[in-house]
């Protein structure tokens, strides 16, 4: 049996969804994709468009209030196990400033809350974290 434009659509919004949410890791966009996905199989049996939007619509919504309510729970620490680790600084920054080092292999943007400043070769700790900010002091200091 050929499927009709409308599966083809559902299947399509679904796959790119998906896609798009291992690009982002926010999980919404996952939600969104499978409710495609489930109103592509509802698409087969050829009902209105209109009962197909509802029906992704209440998926979609319905998904999105359980896990809220009483699914994933945030219970990351964050960068709680990266606190009091010591790391070599590559480039200059001054006391007070924010500059960018090299972490784990990825840029990040550090706040020198030293009242020194940070040289090539210094090392610091990590004070604490804020989103992707790191607060650095020199050691020793």
């Amino acid at each position: 049996m050929e499927l009709s434009n409308e599966v083809w659509l559902w299947l399509i919004l679904g796959g790119i969804l998906l896609v798009t949410e291992m690009f982002t890791g926010t999980f919404y966009l996952l939600f969104f994709g499978i409710a495609a996905l489930v109103t592509a199989i509802v698409a087969y049996f050829e009902p209105s468009v209109v009962i197909q939007v509802a029906v992704y619509g209440i998926l979609a919504m319905l998904s999105l209030w359980y896990v809220k309510k009483r699914g994933f729970k945030n219970e990351s620490k964050g960068f709680e196990n990266d606190l009091a680790q010591t790391i070599e600084v590559k480039s200059s920054i001054k006391a007070g400033q924010e500059g960018t080092i090299q972490y784990q292999g990825s840029p990040w943007t550090a706040f020198n809350s030293s009242n020194q400043d940070l040289v090539p070769g210094d090392r610091a700790r990590i004070l604490k974290t804020e989103g992707i900010k790191l607060y650095l002091a020199k050691v020793g200091e």
